[in-house]
């Protein structure tokens, strides 16, 4: 009985086929006339003739050549920040400011309680009052010192007039004694009268004797004055010594007790706060604590980036730079580098560089990410291409490129400079007119057939 199922399945099988290969003759299109086939074989693009050139597309060298940048990590910081100790110990009397607060050069920020360093301010100025006065008393005693030198002088003059006088009277009497000395011979004057011009020449001659002592009296007395001119001139050097020791106590008093005032350092932002209003502080010198407050610097950002050591040697302070932070996308800032550390570091093998970056907008905040792209070196004068244009690899600085001519491939030797993966400079080998293949197609070779599409340099991609 199955035998029989079988067979009768086989037969509707084959009658089935039979039918449907009836079908597709039926429905099959009729032979084509000799003049079809001849259109068909034009349209062929199979068909070798003129119209079987390989279509590429080609650039012409551009005038320029690449300009060597590099794209790397940086970091911003505060290009100042300052933690604000203590140089004395007190109790912190006021807080003025607490975290993120904007703070200008000069603000006061703090005070700190030690009343006794403002003892010692009015005792050093008490102090220096004192030693003022003493100056002034030493300069009056000076003064009338100078007077009495004058006064002394002053009668040494007169006593050396006197003696000038009284030699000039001897001078007078002896004559008259002589002359009537000798009328006294011829008894012409009495013996009286010559005694008495005798009596009054030595009189004379004694106010002289006296006139001299005189004069030895007043030059010791000048000399006395003179030595205390000098002595109050001494004194008066001391006194001005201890004014000037007086005001150096009275200044270090005032430094020491301005030292209880936390002012800012210059314009930017409280960053930190470790302490409140009645906590007792220690001086910095005399125990290891926490800074009162800590403030940074906004009007300008130091952005650091690490140099790679193959970077190195194009690197140096002036090159442009632009700068985009992750968290601020949208804004590029431009600058230049403003310092290099001229050293590696030994572990990264790596330069540390600077670029000082000004933040009027106050959008940069300490410790901010970002990427930096530094101008190396500007483009030279030889020519340029797109990556994409090269034929194998490079070695050795020499490299290939297809060019095209009279619609006919060539490949061309090429010398190879500065590559930075969009664009490769081209030292030598090709000229501004040649016609370069850009993404070159697989199989092309030496001698091949091409039409040529013109691309746009702007339209290249890598």
């Amino acid at each position: 009985m199955k035998h029989r199922l079988f067979l009768a399945i086989g037969f509707l099988a084959g009658c089935g086929g039979l039918l449907s290969l009836k079908l597709m003759t039926t429905h099959a299109a009729p032979p084509a006339t000799a003049s079809e086939g001849q259109r068909s074989e034009e349209n062929d693009p199979q068909t070798p003739s003129s119209a079987l050139a390989v279509r590429v597309a080609a650039i012409a060298p551009q005038t320029g050549g690449v300009v060597r940048t590099t794209k790397l990590p940086c970091s911003a910081y505060w290009h100042d920040s300052a933690k604000l100790v203590a140089k004395v110990s007190g109790y912190l009397d006021q807080l003025n400011v607490d975290i993120g607060s904007r703070v200008k050069t000069g603000d006061l920020l703090a005070t700190i309680d030690v009343p006794e360093l403002e003892e010692d301010v009015i005792l050093a100025n008490a102090d220096l009052n004192y030693q003022l006065a003493a100056v002034t008393q030493v300069e009056a005693r000076k003064k009338s010192a100078i007077a009495e030198h004058h006064a002394a002088e002053a009668a040494v003059v007169k006593a050396e007039a006197d003696v000038e006088r009284w030699t000039a009277e001897i001078t007078f009497r002896q004559k008259e004694y002589r002359r009537l000395q000798a009328l006294s011979a011829t008894s012409t004057v009495q013996e009286a009268v010559v005694d008495e011009k005798l009596f009054q020449l030595q009189s004379v001659q004694a106010a002289k004797r006296s006139a001299e002592t005189v004069i030895l009296t007043a030059r010791e007395q000048a000399a006395a004055a003179a030595a205390r001119v000098e002595l109050a001139d001494a004194d008066l050097a001391v006194a001005r010594m201890q004014t000037q020791i007086s005001e150096a106590r009275l200044k270090k008093a005032k430094l020491f007790a301005s030292f209880a005032k936390i002012v800012s350092p210059y314009d930017g932002v409280v960053t930190s706060r470790k302490y409140h209003p009645g906590e007792f502080i220690r001086a910095a010198d005399k125990a290891v604590g926490e800074p009162i407050l800590t403030v940074g610097r906004t009007d300008l950002i130091r952005v650091v980036v690490h140099i790679p050591d193959r970077e190195v040697p194009y690197t140096n302070p002036g090159d442009p730079v632009v700068i985009e932070f992750d968290t601020l996308p949208g804004h590029q800032f431009e600058g230049k580098l403003t310092r290099i550390a001229y050293s590696e570091d030994i572990r990264t093998r790596t330069m540390r560089a600077e670029v000082d970056l000004p933040n009027t907008e106050n959008l940069i905040v300490d410790q901010m990410y970002g990427q930096i792209e530094i101008q190396l070196q500007a483009a030279s004068k030889t020519l340029s291409l797109p990556s994409v244009c090269l034929v194998g690899d490079l070695k050795d600085g020499k490299g290939n490129v297809f060019i095209v001519k009279d619609g006919v491939v060539h490949l061309q030797p090429v010398s190879v400079g500065l590559h930075d993966g969009i664009r490769v400079e081209i030292l030598d080998g090709l000229s501004p007119q040649d016609l370069v293949i850009v993404r070159p197609p697989a199989g092309l070779s030496e001698g091949t057939a091409v039409s040529v599409d013109m691309k746009d340099l702007n339209a290249v991609k890598s």
